[in-house]
């Protein structure tokens, strides 16, 4: 009977992982909820020429995703502090240079999207066109990217410029691995627009998972690139699952 109550077995630790993945994907939800509700707004009203007014709303997007990643890997993946003061703390760390990439790579894919927008209005009367589905390949290798650029940004202190070359270089020679969480995000992605009833429960606890996925893709590609030293630091203070 001790036993079942016992906050250590695995259920109550469980349960645990569960509540901390709502929190955290709360606080980046609460972060990007007026970019998401103009990108959804867009997609269902086929109309790109909102997507303009999501300049001055992303200015969270960058770092709320950093502190995602950062607080995923150290709380949710390896059991290290409280989720919650995790978050921020990392959201605080890594804002200027997450923003400054941030406005880089959500810049190129709006950029994308309105020209998807503009080639298949004039071109092929509202439909997707052969020249269309160039800035659409386009737009999704810059989620590619984003996605190994915020974890970049969330596991190693440099700059904006070296964040963004080094990101690149990573996602390319590891292009494979980069394809695989790219495939997974949009399928999470179209999974929550299409189960429509579903998505503004699903946005509290999904970023938490789907971050949590690609962490354990992710994580074995940045060790790579580590130095020794720095691996055993890291491992000695850290628990790898």
């Amino acid at each position: 009977m001790d036993q079942i109550f016992n906050a250590d077995n695995r259920f109550f630790r469980g349960l645990s992982k569960i509540i901390d993945c709502v929190v955290i994907s709360f606080c980046w939800f609460i972060c990007c909820v007026p970019s998401i509700t103009i990108v959804f707004m867009c997609v269902s009203a086929a109309n790109y020429l909102l997507m303009p007014l999501l300049i001055p709303l992303m200015v969270l997007v960058g770092p709320a995703s950093s502190a995602l990643y950062y607080v995923t890997v150290k709380n949710i993946r390896r059991s290290q502090g409280y989720c919650f003061r995790e978050f921020w703390n990392g959201f605080r760390n890594s804002f200027k240079p997450a923003f400054l990439a941030g406005m880089v790579s959500m810049g190129f894919f709006l950029l994308m999207l309105f020209d998807t927008y503009v080639v298949s209005a004039y071109l092929y009367d509202a439909k997707i066109g052969p020249v269309s589905w160039i800035f659409v390949v386009m737009a999704l290798f810059c989620v590619m990217w984003s996605i190994n650029l915020f974890a970049y940004i969330a596991r190693f202190d440099d700059k904006a410029r070296v964040a963004i070359k080094n990101s690149l270089i990573i996602g390319i020679a590891n292009l494979p691995k980069s394809f695989v969480q790219l495939v997974i995000t949009v399928a999470v992605i179209v999974g929550c627009y299409l189960i429509w009833p579903l998505t503004f429960a699903a946005m509290f606890i999904v970023p938490a998972i789907l971050t949590l996925i690609i962490s354990m893709l992710m994580e074995k590609t940045f060790r790579k690139y580590m130095s020794e030293e720095d691996i055993a630091s890291e491992d000695e203070k850290t628990r790898v699952y």
